[in-house]
């Protein structure tokens, strides 16, 4: 799902920045809190949140992945 949405904000170019982009998506993912993590998926919402990342990390002129 990660990949799919990556490549979605990206306009479907898929590059090795962002493979480093889906990686960082998943330690995001791992560092959270458990519970955190059930509510958003149980709720529908764990797309949302990862589009989010998502979007934070390509459009921020701050981000390694600008």
């Amino acid at each position: 799902m990660v990949e799919r949405l990556v490549n979605r904000v990206q306009g479907g170019v898929f590059t090795e920045d962002s493979s480093d982009l889906c990686q960082y998506i998943y330690m995001v993912l791992f560092q959270m809190d458990n519970e955190r993590l059930d509510t958003l998926y149980s709720s529908n919402k764990l797309r949302y949140f990862i589009v989010g990342i998502i979007t934070r990390q390509v459009f921020s002129r701050n981000s390694q992945f600008y």
